[in-house]
């Protein structure tokens, strides 16, 4: 009940200007890190690459690789991309933050991730929210498409590791989403996943997590 009193008061008090731009700025410094990583090691890296350059700037691999594929033009964003979402959070009164802009890589760009980013403003979706968003959202999709080409000799453990974080971070999210479902003041609301299979999905995170770290640990 607190907390749904607290969102309410957020919701009739908006973020003044000075908060505003000091999260812009703080967008700023992290797009600007993911870009520095991606001119650095490309839009892929092998080894321990991703890892030393993590530690470079302070932030573990995962946030690494986050704010890189932040920064990757054709799926990311751009400078001119982000000053756009910026004027959106003056003429608003909210901002949104790093979290809320890598979770939205998992959204193609295009109609979908601005419509989300247009709802996140208008209606001061907090991550966690904004995540369950992603997830309905993407839940929606049909499956399909081409069978996957094989890679073998050097670039297999290349393409493991690029595979192996795609599905760490998209098992991440969804377990994160559904935390958050499971945390709703809400009592209409139903946990999502049965409990053994949630607990067969964490388990399989962090198995996934282990190989990855063991391929891209370096020698």
């Amino acid at each position: 009940m607190l907390r749904k009193e607290l969102n309410q008061r957020m919701e009739k008090h908006p973020v003044k200007p000075p908060q505003i731009e000091q999260a812009i700025r703080a967008i700023k410094a992290k797009y600007e890190i993911g870009k520095s990583i991606l001119k650095q090691c490309g839009p892929k890296s092998s080894g321990g690459e991703i890892v030393n350059l993590a530690e470079k700037y302070h932030i573990n691999r995962d946030t690494a690789q986050k704010l890189r594929a932040m920064a990757i033009r054709g799926t990311g964003y751009t400078d001119k991309e982000l000053e756009r979402w910026y004027h959106q959070f003056r003429q608003a009164g909210f901002a949104l933050t790093i979290s809320h802009f890598v979770k939205l890589i998992s959204v193609p760009k295009g109609k979908d991730r601005d419509d989300l980013t247009r709802r996140a403003i208008s209606d001061h979706w907090s991550s966690h929210r904004f995540q369950a968003e992603i997830v309905k959202r993407l839940g929606r999709r049909q499956s399909g498409g081409r069978k996957p080409g094989v890679v073998i000799d050097d670039q297999f453990e290349e393409e493991l590791s690029r595979k192996l974080w795609s599905w760490e971070r998209w098992l991440k999210s969804h377990l994160e989403a559904i935390e958050a479902i499971c945390c709703s003041d809400s009592p209409d609301v139903d946990v999502p996943v049965k409990a053994e299979l949630l607990k067969e999905v964490k388990s399989l995170h962090r198995k996934i997590s282990k190989l990855h770290d063991s391929l891209t640990a370096g020698p």
